[in-house]
């Protein structure tokens, strides 16, 4: 008799034995872990190891609500695995275990997952603060860091152009004022008709803490026009935000800004 429920990681329960050279799982629980983005989503499914040692390894299946399951993912003797691409819809998995000579065991009880795209929205600016920026312009008020964050797409932040042009890379780094899931990020370029600083090449990190980055979340290259861009990436928790403008569509050694919004959800 199988069994498969949802519960917190730290109450993960699995164990699998041998009968009749067959496997058979006793119990399954599966963490299902975050929707990645407006446009697909991603879901992490993970069970503890068996402690059966002729348990060789495992297969895991997934099908929609009216589908039924095509070929297994072989994943070996590792314990969770990731799906990515996932459109909105409802889908079911289920795992089964083998041995070393291939007998495969009857499917677990299934575990339901729905992918919803309406999990993440824009964080209250009213709420960031910029605690690190490599450059601004300070002599003319339009220039000025906090002008990204202000709600304003008339105002925007430039990196110094007077008496001095420092190069790329350039970075701003936002509180947002508490830890969120963070799953998105917009830039707005300036919309004075201009398109000096417009960013090109980017990259975009993420932090608990403010100190310890890791590797980008995300990297790309933003379309070269003034219009609204947005980033998805892996829902992450975070309360820091880096942006890092590698590069200006025309070459030249600014950035700027006029709106950055993140996406996320407490």
């Amino acid at each position: 008799m199988f069994q498969l429920s949802v519960m917190p990681r730290s109450l993960r329960r699995f164990s699998c034995f041998s009968l009749l050279a067959l496997l058979y799982l006793v119990v399954f629980t599966f963490i299902v872990l975050f929707a990645r983005n407006v446009y697909s989503a991603e879901v992490t499914l993970a069970w503890d190891a068996s402690t059966d040692p002729s348990c060789a390894g495992y297969k895991i299946y997934k099908r929609t609500s009216t589908e039924t399951y095509g070929d297994g993912v072989d994943v070996e003797n590792r314990t969770e695995h990731e799906f990515l691409r996932l459109d909105d819809g409802d889908y079911v998995f289920a795992v089964t275990a083998y041995d070393e000579y291939e007998n495969e065991s009857a499917f677990s009880d299934e575990v339901s997952w729905t992918s919803s795209n309406d999990d993440y929205t824009r964080i209250p600016q009213s709420e960031f603060t910029v605690v690190f920026v490599d450059s601004e312009e300070t002599k003319r008020e339009d220039g000025r860091v906090e002008n990204a964050i202000d709600g304003r797409s008339d105002t925007f932040w430039h990196t110094q152009w007077y008496k001095a042009h420092p190069v790329h890379p350039h970075e701003m780094v936002i509180d947002l004022g508490d830890t969120y899931i963070v799953a998105g990020f917009q830039y707005l370029p300036r919309q004075d008709g201009c398109i000096n600083g417009t960013v090109a090449d980017y990259s975009l990190y993420v932090s608990e803490d403010g100190l310890a980055w890791g590797e980008a979340v995300a990297t790309g290259t933003f379309a070269g026009d003034t219009t609204e861009q947005e980033v998805m990436f892996a829902p992450t928790p975070a309360q820091y935000v880096r942006f890092v403008a590698l590069s200006e569509v025309n070459g030249r050694p600014w950035t700027s800004a006029a709106e950055i919004n993140i996406l996320g959800r407490p």
